[in-house]
């Protein structure tokens, strides 16, 4: 059976079977692993709230703009907000499965990701060419497996396939993207279109990958270049799948070309303006350093383990190896994502800003077991190794700890009776110090979901609140976040204006 080939009736009932049996059996683990999104509602702070202030413009279809940048200015895309929304909208406000907003939005990431992965391990293998099914079960399995330890960074742990917080959403794109790349780089079909979704989320989710993605395609188009010119097969995809990635690149510039024209020169001016500050780690050693932190090198067990088997995939090279290209693929997005961190990153304090990075060595982990398995077994049936993927979800850790705000809830209750004092058309402003800010956030995310007359009083911090949440006038009230005895915030009200 030629995996690369889905040529007969059974072979692609085959294959679809299987991705429905690798997306429900990942996004059960999923949802296992975080049951409480199904439980009582909580009430988001921080950033979650912010991207909740965005997404409930989402809802009204007017959201054309990214999430929020330390920097004061928006990232290029709102793509991740209006799948947010969507969940919002289906599950919690059409359905009701969900008890908060939040939770709903959490539910509808969870689904994005378990399709890209889904998608991304059959690319990688499909692009692979194993001779059957059961390299890619054990090679899924040994990507689940290893995902807990191939984190870098504790505080974020695997869940980065079951968080909102945006590095954590770059990571299944990514993952996605460079399966991609790599099977449009061997001229499988319809992978360009996959290129561009996946590329235009992570373009639309961050400012940064509007140079990384660019560049890693072209490397993939050198690479397509090369297998097209020694298997003397078209450079160019069919005119159907041209014409539907370009549908896709449409479906994606459509709200940055909309915003700048409409806000010119829009948020390219802040990002053109940009310029790294000087950190004393800047350097070619200090970036590599750093760079490396994200494939698992701070451990040194796994930094061993991960040279042994680069060398030991690498030994079994030869002409015409299918996997000789995917590796370069893995080190171009290395070297690419170095350069960034060289050149722009803004601090190396920050374990998450190259988390993207971390699938590199959960994909050479699955690619060298995959390789083993191709190599040892026999063309059985795969539904034999089909129970490896649920005992891999055993040994992964796919549970979100964020548990959303007492605070913000208790906070709410506040504003809403707060409101009810204050006269027709005048609201209530919101003065808080820095430290402050998440809780802050998280009142303004309730207050304009539930309608209540509550703006931010400090223009200063419009880029996290939004102008719509900026007091525009005097309010009729002040409200101070205040520190309660217990060490709990809590609103003190200041006054009325006349």
């Amino acid at each position: 059976m030629n995996l690369a080939s889905p040529n007969s009736v059974a072979l692609r009932r085959a294959h679809f079977l299987l991705l429905a049996f690798f997306f429900t059996t990942l996004l059960l683990g999923i949802l296992a692993d975080n049951r409480w999104i199904f439980g009582p509602a909580i009430t988001e702070d921080g950033d979650f709230a912010a991207n909740s202030l965005l997404v409930t413009e989402a809802k009204h279809l007017s959201l054309v703009t990214g999430n929020y940048s330390k920097f004061h200015f928006n990232h290029p895309g709102p793509f991740y907000l209006y799948v947010q929304a969507a969940g919002e909208a289906f599950f919690h406000d059409l359905l009701g499965i969900t008890k908060s907003p939040y939770q709903a939005q959490l539910l509808a990431i969870f689904i994005l990701n378990a399709a890209s992965y889904t998608i991304a391990l059959y690319l990688l293998f499909i692009a692979a060419g194993w001779r059957s099914l059961t390299p890619l079960l054990l090679g899924w399995s040994a990507f689940l497996a290893t995902a807990h330890s191939a984190t870098p960074a504790p505080i974020l742990g695997w869940a980065s396939i079951s968080s909102t917080w945006m590095p954590c959403m770059y990571v299944a794109s990514f993952a996605l993207f460079l399966t991609s790349a790599f099977a449009f780089a061997r001229g499988i079909s319809w992978s360009t279109p996959l290129v561009l979704f996946s590329g235009g989320a992570l373009v639309h989710g961050h400012v940064s990958f509007a140079a990384i993605v660019p560049a890693l395609a072209g490397y993939a188009m050198f690479e397509r270049f090369l297998h097209t010119r020694a298997a003397q097969t078209p450079l160019l995809p069919a005119r159907r799948e041209i014409l539907t990635s370009l549908f896709i690149l449409m479906f994606f510039l459509a709200p940055i070309v909309y915003h700048t024209l409409a806000h010119y020169p829009g948020e390219f001016g802040h990002y053109l303006s940009y310029k790294a500050p000087e950190i004393p780690e800047r350097g070619l050693i200090g970036a590599f350093r750093f760079a490396l932190r994200f494939l698992g090198w701070d451990s040194l067990f796994f930094g061993a383990i991960f040279m042994i088997m680069a060398v030991a995939l690498r030994a079994t090279w030869r002409k015409g190896d299918n996997l000789a290209p995917w590796l370069r693929i893995l080190c171009a997005a290395f070297f690419i994502a170095f350069l960034y961190a060289w050149k722009s990153i803004d601090s190396y304090a920050d374990d998450y800003t190259l988390q993207y990075l971390s699938v590199i060595p959960m994909f050479l982990v699955a690619s060298i077991v995959a390789r083993i398995a191709d190599r040892a077994t026999s063309e059985v049936s795969w539904s034999t190794w089909a129970l490896a993927i649920p005992v891999a979800l055993l040994f992964a850790s796919l549970g979100n700890p964020y548990r959303g705000s007492e605070e913000v809830a208790a906070g709410t209750q506040q504003l809403r009776a707060m409101s009810k004092t204050i006269g027709t058309g005048k609201a209530i402003g919101l003065d808080f110090e820095q430290q402050d800010w998440p809780y802050a956030i998280g009142l303004l995310a309730t207050a304009k979901r539930e309608h209540l007359p509550v703006c931010s009083s400090n223009p200063e911090w419009s880029f996290i609140a939004t102008i719509a949440m900026t007091c525009q006038h005097q309010p009729g009230s002040i409200a101070i976040v205040a520190i309660a005895s217990g060490g709990k915030r809590t609103l003190v009200e200041k006054g009325l204006h006349k």
